[in-house]
């Protein structure tokens, strides 16, 4: 996300020295929104391998509730 706005703020500097519009504005505009897409890619892979182990400690609680269980 960092680098989006990286990117994204590179962007609006150029947009807002205009008079005259370059194509800068243009070309960090689309490598800010391409770090986003690679950025939400990336996080599908590691949901998709369980990096963080969520689904591993799901599994060892016994089930899908986040709440701890009231039995004994």
């Amino acid at each position: 996300m960092g680098d989006f706005a990286f990117w994204l703020a590179i962007a609006l500097g150029f947009l807002l020295t205009a008079p005259p519009i370059t194509t800068g504005v243009a070309v960090y505009t689309i490598l800010a929104f391409a770090e986003l897409h690679a950025s939400g890619r990336g996080a599908s892979d590691m949901a998709a391998e369980d990096t963080f182990g969520f689904r591993a400690r799901r599994r060892q609680n016994g089930g899908g509730s986040s709440r701890p269980s009231s039995a004994p």
